[in-house]
């Protein structure tokens, strides 16, 4: 059996026929549906309450996203730091590092434990 084309006027017609004749629900239907229903609310109220993964109750601790955003872009830029150096951030940022022109030296002292002999 092949499928016959039906036009806008046929879908018109049958829409109105069941808008005329609405098919309502068997009280039996409805009382099954409530009854099913009723079963899975209780299988739901006595199912134990699921525990939060790891990752979840640790952002809970910190303070949620927002401070979780702020951790993972310090760690990106202390890694950026560490890996290219800071005198590198100074091409970045137009100014110049402190090294560079002697403003201040934070280590003068670490020439103690670094030396060789």
């Amino acid at each position: 059996m092949g499928m016959t084309e039906m036009s806008d006027d046929d879908l018109e017609r049958f829409f109105t026929a069941a808008r005329r004749n609405p098919a309502e629900a068997s009280d039996v239907l409805l009382t099954r549906v409530l009854q099913d229903a009723q079963q899975h609310q209780r299988a739901a109220a006595l199912a134990p309450p699921r525990r939060a993964g790891w990752w979840r109750r640790l952002s809970l601790q910190l303070g949620g996203a927002p401070v979780l955003a702020g951790l993972g872009t310090a760690m990106v830029m202390g890694l950026m730091v560490g890996y290219i150096g800071p005198s590198v951030l100074s091409d970045l940022t137009g100014t110049t590092a402190p090294e560079a022109d002697g403003a201040f030296d934070l280590f003068s002292a670490a020439g103690l434990f670094v030396a060789e002999g």
